[in-house]
């Protein structure tokens, strides 16, 4: 992992050429994703499935919601950590329920009566 670190942090493309499990690494996933956030393409889907990490991306640039699995999406607790978390504004929520509609159910009605986050 340490091989594929270095050449991530040269280039993010290199991500895709990591093992599964070397993709799922947050480490390596971070330094790829500070230079271009499509480089989240190519996580491991044990990554964008884990709750933690995925939290921990997501405070690192709140545009990888986007590549958040739909079972995080749709878990009561993680999104409860999303809504009280400081760097979600209304693109960030919006992004959420672009991701997937059901998220609304799940959001309170402040959120849900805005326009620009619903539609």
């Amino acid at each position: 992992s340490e091989v594929l670190l270095a050449a991530v942090a040269q280039d993010w493309h290199a991500l895709q050429h990591g093992t599964e499990e070397a993709r799922a690494l947050l480490d390596i996933v971070r330094v790829a994703m500070e230079q271009e956030l499509a480089a989240l393409d190519f996580a491991a889907p044990a990554l964008l499935n884990d709750p933690e990490r995925m939290l921990t991306l997501i405070e690192c640039n709140p545009g990888a919601v986007r590549y958040t699995s739909e079972e995080l999406l749709l878990d009561p607790a993680f999104v409860t950590t999303l809504l009280d978390n400081e760097i979600a504004d209304d693109k960030f929520f919006a992004d959420m329920v672009t991701r997937n509609w059901r998220v609304l159910e799940l959001m309170p009605p402040r959120l849900t009566k805005d326009k620009d986050i619903v539609l």
